[in-house]
Formats: C-alpha cells, structure tokens, sequence
C-alpha cells in the first residue's frame, strides 16, 4: 500500500540568468518518491554514499559537475533502481530559454511553481495525502538593475552583502546575488492547488513539510542531490551531449521505470486533463480531446510543443497515466448516480463532436470506449447505472457512427448487435428515430469494408448494391408513413426566397428540375448514404441522380447541403478519373465545388491558417487536390504547388502533421497531394506528403479502412509507372471517396 506521506526533491540545469544560447535549455526537476522526508533520507544517503565509494569519489557532499562523466552515470544508475525500488519516479520540466528579458527573470519560480503543481496531481491520484517538499536554493547572479526589478516583482530578494562578501563584477557589469523564495512558491503552488475542485477523484496533498537548501555546500537532504545528477544528466541530453536510448539511459538502467520529462508547452494541456475528470460528472471527452492532441504532436514531431523528442514522449507519458489512473479510480469509486450523470454528459459531448463533422474522432473514440464501449471497468459500471433505454440505445448508435467515422468495423458490428437488443425489449418513438439512424450508419458500416481483397470485393459489391436498393425502399415507405400521419396532402412550400442562381445553375449542370421537397433530414441522408453504396459499386449515374434526390429534402439545412454537394462532387471527380481524360471536367462539377465550399479556400496561402481554425475545411482541401489531379480547369491551381512544397513550422504540412489533425481527412490529403507533387517531378517534397499518409495508416486501429489503405499509398510513393491490375475497390486499387 502506498505511503500516505511523498517526497518531492527538486534540483534544476541550465543558465536561468544569463541571456541563453541557441542550444541552452532550462531544467527543474528530481524525485518524486512514496514515503516521508525523514525516512527516505537515511536509505538514500546509504545508496548515495556507497555509489560514490563504488566509483572512487572521496568529494562529500557529492555535487555532479566535480565528478568525471563517467563516474556520474555510474552513480546515477545506483540512484535511478533504488528510486524505483522504491515506487518512486524522475520528474521533471524542460524548457527552452526565453529570449525577452522580462520572462527570462521570471522564468525559473514560474516553471519550480508549475512542476510542484504537477508533481501534487500525479501524486495525488496514485495515494499521496501530504507532501515533503525538499528544493535545492536557486542564486542569481544578476546586473544591480535586475535585481532590483525581480526584488519589486516579488521572484527573489536580494541577499544581504555580508553573505557572499563583496559583489563582484565580470567585465564593465557589475553582478549581485539574489536568491529565489523556493519555499514561498512550494506554498503558493499547493495553495493554489488546493482551491480547485477535485470532483469525484482524491484530493491533492497537502504541505506535510518544505525546506530548501544548497547542494553545493552541503546539509541539503539526500534527494536533493538525486535531483543534482538526473538534472546534470539530463541537460547534456538535451543539449546533444549524451545518449538516452532504451537501457543505455542511466535514468532507466533496467527499462522498467522511464522518467517522466515534460514539455513546459504542454503544461497547460496536462492541467486542462486533469480538471476535465475533477468535473462533478467527469468530462471524459474533454479530458480525451487534450490527451489526442498531445497523442498527435508527438506523431508529428511538432515543435511548437518542444524541440526535445524526450520531452515531448514524456508528456504524452505522463497525460497516459494520469488518464489511466483516473479512470481506474472512477471505474472503482464513482457511484451510480454520478456514473449516470456522466454518461448523459459524455453522450452530449459525443453527439456535438459527431455533429461537428471535423474529422477529428480518436479523442472522441477514447472517451466513449473508456465510458461506454469499452470493456473497462469504469465502461461497464457506466453501462449498468444509466437505467435509461433510449439514451442506451443513443450512445450505441452514436459508437457505431464515431466507429465509422474511424472505418472500424469490427467495433461498428459490436455496437449494432447491442443496439439491436435494446431493441429485443420494445419499440418507443425514441427508439424508432434511433433505428432508421442506425440502419442508415450499418450502410455506411459496409461501405468500411473496402476496400478489400480481391478475392472479397465481388461479394461486398454485390452485398452493398442490395443492400443500397433495400435502403431507398426504407426511405420511400417511411416517407409514405409520415404522409398518412399527418392525414393531408402536404403543402408545397414557396421556394421563391429559397431558390438561388447558384443552387439552379448546379441542378441545370446536371439536367435535373430544380426544386424542394418537404424538409426531412434522415430521409435525405438514406438516399444520400445509398448513393454512395451505388458510387463505390461503379454505378455512377444512378449513384448521381440519387444524390440529387437527396438534396431535395435538406432545404432548411446548410450543413446537409454542403455535404450533400461534396458527394455529388466526388462522385463527378470518380467519373473525371474513371474516363482517363475523355471528360476532364464533368458538367456540373465546377457548380458542385461551389455549393461544397471550395471558394472558401481560394487563396492557397491562408489554407494552413484557415484548416488551423476550422479542422473540417480539411475536406474542402481534398476536394481541390482531386480536381487538380483528375479535373483540371475546373478549381484555380495558383498556389498549391508552392504551398505544398513548403514544410516551414508554419506551414499546411506542419499544420496537419500535428495534434489532432493527424486523422482520415488527413491521409486523403496527403495521399493526393504526393501524387499531384510527383506530376510536377517534385519528388523528393511528395515523399514528405507520402510519408505523413502512410503514418497516419500505420497509428490506426487494426483492420480498419486507414490500415487497409496503406499497401496502396505505399505503391503509389514507390512512384511506379505501371497502374495496379487489381479489380477496383481491392487494396491495391480503392475506389470513389477512398481513391
């Protein structure tokens, strides 16, 4: 069982006062360990003592910058297994210097304040009650004129002459030493802390004891000096002076106890994850969404939470646990009127995320696997204290719809089965909304399965052509029944101030009437979801006209309109592709494009910070770079080449290959803009784009349709002349959305 007492021992690296270098780096960090001060103090100085011996040191205290490097890895190893021995972890936070004066003298009490912070919610949920707070001293060596300004901002006061002796001066700038308030700021740290809501999980620890002292000089407690050597350590790492990798990392001897190393940008998310599950009726989507996007910005390398790789891993680390335990104290803990609460909540959060259409659904995925379909224990008691059978219901279709989004079909086919008996038990008005929504998505389900092995394809065609002629034939008979329910003829409403040149000119590009049918949004997307089933079996023409009826009924609905005509646009680009040049722009592909939004990405230049914005422009994108490939002429192509070329921080490709980004709409981009790029010979800036999409393939869910596409992205980085053989909608030559 776990000590009710920790021990935090903090140390720090790195020139906190001088104006930094390019490669310096600033670290705070050391030991955070079960057990009191008090305790722990004798054991340790015995471990730390016989290291020392071990190696040949006589220097006592020992102080890591007067040993040899070799003998101070040695000594670390001894430190890092009895730190794990003990359940206890390396933590710290790494930050590259601030170059503005102002941070740079604030730097150091803001980062010890943030890492105490940190420290108290790990420890906090893993059992720690109160906390032995034992920090090294800081002393600045600063200009007269700095100290005085960190003295009026209250970060450190200015030490007395008689304590160092004269100050002394390095060339025309005189220096004076001050010294930072490091037990002042353990308290406000955990003060402040200790005001916030702590919901349905344990409560922070509390202040047990805090004293700091110099390491250098000696008196300091035992892990302070544990702090001295992984803080030493760690910033040669960091500066590119040592290695850390595996076992060879002095930090983690024996590969079963990695330290925890944080990125300072990432701090803000860490918090925001941690109060997200202290909610009253905890927000497992909230708290889901900021474990993603740090889940992306380590996929994608994004500088803008570190330039360090360790520091990035490591906070993506320590969001796991905190996520993981969390979860696992609520699963135990949380009674059923707040578990009921927060599976109202999440199916909430759920359906505006669904709703949303962004793109973005493995944050999404994650909170309802962990508080709804999955097999966890906090899922199940979720599962059993709802009580409710039309929310139940709800949330398996809304788990069949987020699987879909994610072209998991497996967890698609679990969620029908346990939506279908809630169905065994009745039929209610609720539940009958739900049903046509879920024999809509099962559609949408099948359509997952390709693309598939060749040997497969013709069943799955012929199975979803069928079952796209059963879907129209549930729509048709279900707008019969809603005609008889209201016992009248329906009026025709007035389109006079409804009726658009553009939405015209789009039915009069593809020869059809224009006008509306009576506003109903499930019947609309059924012929819309059948069209796509006809699209993926070749029938492009009977998939377009369905399409067109579709639209029909989304007269009072912008968002159903947008996507309808993104359909209608894919299905002409399918066509434009097909017809190996014969009709390079279909008629009524330029008109689709324009009721799908493309005008809303005209200028090249602004897409990074317009898809930065709004996640779902992301298809609009794609939208442009199918039409540059297979329908020329019919969007303006100033720009992209050079936008797609750059790779700046800035830029679209650091844009999507960060955070959250990193998901299906992003690997249709970066699929398409390769092969554009490699039509312009631009080879070796595809290979960029190309190796983001199979990237995101690769960290997808197994079998799912992202995972099943990457043979084919492979194939086409390879750059080959010769086009695939195999039958269309096999993996080696997907079809219509999926190509």
């Amino acid at each position: 069982m776990s000590s009710p007492v920790w021990t935090l021992a903090l140390d720090e690296s790195g020139n906190f006062e001088a104006e930094p270098g390019r490669e310096e780096v600033l670290i705070i960090g050391g030991v955070l360990c079960p057990g009191p001060a008090e305790q722990l103090a004798s054991v340790w100085e015995q471990v730390l003592r016989g290291a020392c011996k071990e190696v040949g040191g006589d220097l006592w205290p020992p102080h890591a910058v007067h040993l040899p490097r070799e003998s101070r890895k040695r000594i670390l190893e001894a430190l890092s297994r009895e730190l794990a021995r003990a359940g206890g972890r390396w933590i710290f936070v790494a930050e590259p210097p601030a170059s503005r004066n102002a941070l740079r003298l604030a730097i150091f009490p803001r980062m010890f304040g943030e890492l105490v912070d940190l420290s108290a919610r790990f420890a906090g949920l893993y059992g720690a009650r109160q906390l032995d707070v034992r920090p090294a001293t800081r002393t600045l060596s600063l200009t007269d004129e700095e100290a005085q300004n960190v003295s009026r901002r209250g970060i450190a006061p200015r030490l007395p002459p008689y304590e160092f002796g004269k100050d002394i001066s390095i060339g025309a700038a005189p220096k004076v030493r001050v010294r930072s308030v490091a037990e002042v700021e353990v308290r406000h740290a955990l003060d402040a802390l200790s005001r916030e809501e702590k919901g349905q999980l344990p409560g922070w620890p509390s202040l047990n004891s805090v004293q700091a002292s110099t390491a250098e000089y000696g008196g300091a407690h035992p892990g302070v000096f544990f702090a001295d050597f992984a803080c030493n350590f760690l910033h040669g790492v960091l500066r590119g002076g040592e290695a850390m990798e595996g076992a060879e990392s002095p930090l983690d001897p024996d590969a079963r106890n990695p330290p925890l190393i944080i990125a300072r940008g990432g701090l803000r998310r860490l918090r925001g994850l941690d109060r997200a599950l202290r909610e009253g009726a905890p927000d497992l989507w909230q708290a889901s969404q900021l474990l993603e996007s740090l889940v992306g910005d380590v996929r994608g390398n994004a500088p803008k939470l570190s330039p360090f790789r360790l520091a990035r891993e490591g906070t993506v680390h320590i969001a796991q646990l905190l996520w993981d335990k969390a979860c696992l104290v609520l699963g135990a803990d949380l009674n059923p009127h707040k578990a009921a609460a927060m599976g109202w909540g999440l199916s909430g959060r759920v359906q505006a995320a669904l709703a949303a259409k962004t793109g973005d659904y493995e944050g999404t995925w994650r909170a309802l696997a962990a508080g709804w379909a999955g097999e966890v224990p906090l899922a199940r008691l979720v599962r059993g204290s709802l009580g409710n059978r039309e929310l139940s219901a709800r949330m398996w279709r809304q788990t069949l719809e987020c699987a879909n989004h994610r072209g998991d079909v497996s967890m698609g086919r679990r969620a029908v089965a346990s939506f279908r008996r809630e169905m065994d038990v009745g039929l209610s008005f609720a539940l009958l909304s739900e049903r046509q929504q879920v024999d809509n998505l099962e559609q949408v389900m099948l359509q997952n399965c390709l693309p598939a092995e060749e040997d497969e394809v013709g069943r799955l065609l012929l199975e979803l052509e069928g079952s796209a002629s059963r879907l129209v034939k549930t729509a048709d008979e279900d707008g019969e029944l809603i005609a008889l329910a209201l016992r009248q003829q329906l009026v025709e409403r007035s389109t006079r101030e409804l009726e658009d040149a553009a939405e015209e000119a789009l039915m009069a590009a593809l020869g059809h009437a224009f006008g509306w049918q009576a506003p109903d949004l499930e019947r609309g997307r059924f012929y819309g979801t059948a069209a796509r089933s006809l699209a993926f079996c070749g029938r492009l023409e009977d998939a377009l006209a369905l399409g067109v009826k579709a639209r029909g009924f989304f007269m009072d609905s912008p968002r159903d309109l947008r996507f309808n005509a993104a359909i209608l646009s894919r299905i002409l680009l399918e066509k434009a592709r097909l017809s190996e040049g014969e009709h390079r722009c279909p008629s009524g592909l330029h008109e689709a494009l324009l009721r799908a939004g493309v005008e809303e990405l005209r200028k090249a230049r602004q897409s990074a910070e317009r898809i930065g914005r709004e996640a779902n422009m992301r298809f609009v994108l794609d939208l442009i770079l199918r039409s540059l490939l297979w329908a020329p002429g019919c969007v303006p192509s100033e720009g992209w080449t050079d936008v797609l070329c750059d790779q700046s921080p800035k830029s679209l490709f650091s844009t999507l290959s960060s955070g959250e980004l990193r998901s299906h709409p992003t690997e249709l981009i970066a699929r398409h803009a390769g092969e554009w790029l490699s039509r312009q010979q631009l080879h070796a800036e595809a290979r960029g784009w190309f190796t983001l999409s199979r990237e995101v393939c690769l960290h997808s869910t197994e079998g799912s349709v992202l995972r099943r596409l990457l043979p084919f992205t492979s194939w086409l980085a390879e750059m080959r002349a010769d086009r695939p053989q195999a039958r269309p909608g096999s993996i080696l030559n997907p079809s219509f959305e999926y190509r």
